[in-house]
């Protein structure tokens, strides 16, 4: 088997990007037949084929007159950025970074996912129409019911294994949150590394790694009082979206965030979040306040669920796209 053949294999699946930045707010014109996906990251109208990160498993000859990327990552930055999981540096070398290279310089548009990947997209595409999106979820927003029955004050960490860093520097302030706190549990997702006393913590959940399809339909299920979403200060980490914040409203959580994420500017103006700098006496504090705070935990995650309803819109998604990709008048 080819390098080429063995990266279509792993990506003919159903990807969070697609969904959440097209297929879920465009449904009804995939459904009528406006749209055709052509690939499990590429659709086209008949006058233009949008590309979300990467073309692979295209058919081909599957050509349009206009091209339309996404972009949701600062991959030049990530190849660089030693707090990624070497094996997610080599995917966005791989298959992203070859990718953007050869499809943003012949792009009408480039689509990015926060404000600070419009440099990056520049770089690839200076004759480019530049465009900002955030992603949409279907996934109803928690009603927040669960904050005041639940005694147990339930803290996860949602970061994927590419947050493998960002969550480290907070292990030792977790295991000392479980120990002074015994009504207290934690999730985290089986895919991280814990030290030996966590790993074996009685109340350390891990969450099962699942599939895209599988984990979507279940964090609606899951309920949590804070959700924690540490970022150490990278270029790639600065390029991320705002997708956690209403991941975190799904999930029915106040959430704490790090101060030199562009977007924790955002958070603190709602007071929709808790921000904090990245030191670790800053972020025991801020998830102890809330603990022993229920009145303000409650206050935290209300705000942050409406923060996630101003943002979490589909119809964005649809204009933009439809403008793109020439759906035509009736498509609007």
């Amino acid at each position: 088997m080819t390098w080429r053949f063995l990266v279509t294999r792993l990506l003919a699946r159903p990807a969070a990007t697609a969904d959440l930045y097209f297929a879920d707010s465009c449904e009804p014109f995939l459904q009528n037949g406006t749209v055709s996906k052509l690939a499990p990251t590429v659709f086209a109208s008949a006058e233009a084929m949008l590309v979300l990160r990467h073309d692979s498993s295209l058919p081909a000859g599957a050509k349009r007159r206009r091209l339309v990327y996404f972009m949701d990552d600062d991959i030049e930055g990530g190849c660089r950025d030693p707090h990624l999981p070497r094996s997610y540096r080599a995917k966005l070398a791989v298959v992203d970074r070859w990718a953007a290279l050869r499809l943003a310089p012949r792009a009408d548009a480039i689509v990015v996912s926060s404000e600070n990947l419009k440099s990056a997209a520049r770089k690839l595409a200076p004759q480019a129409r530049i465009e900002v999106l955030h992603p949409y979820w279907r996934e109803p927003l928690s009603d927040l019911v669960h904050l005041k029955q639940d005694k147990t004050v339930e803290i996860a960490f949602l970061g994927a294994q590419t947050h493998a860093r960002d969550l480290h520097f907070l292990l030792p302030v977790i295991a000392d949150i479980l120990d002074t706190h015994p009504h207290v549990r934690f999730s985290v997702s089986s895919g991280h590394r814990l030290p030996g006393p966590l790993a074996r913590h009685k109340r350390v959940r891990r969450i099962a790694p699942t599939r895209w399809t599988d984990y979507r339909p279940t964090l609606a299920k899951r309920r949590y009082q804070i959700a924690l979403y540490p970022l150490l200060d990278s270029p790639f980490n600065h390029g991320r979206s705002i997708n956690k914040i209403i991941e975190h409203a799904i999930a029915g959580a106040a959430g704490i965030y790090s101060a030199n994420w562009p977007e924790s500017r955002r958070i603190s103006a709602a007071g929709a979040g808790v921000v904090v700098d990245n030191d670790a006496r800053a972020w025991r504090n801020a998830i102890a306040d809330l603990i022993a705070d229920r009145t303000r935990l409650q206050s935290v995650a209300e705000r942050g669920r409406d923060l996630a309803d101003l943002l979490n819109r589909p119809e964005p998604q649809r204009e933009l796209w439809a403008d793109l990709m020439n759906f035509g008048a009736e498509a609007r």
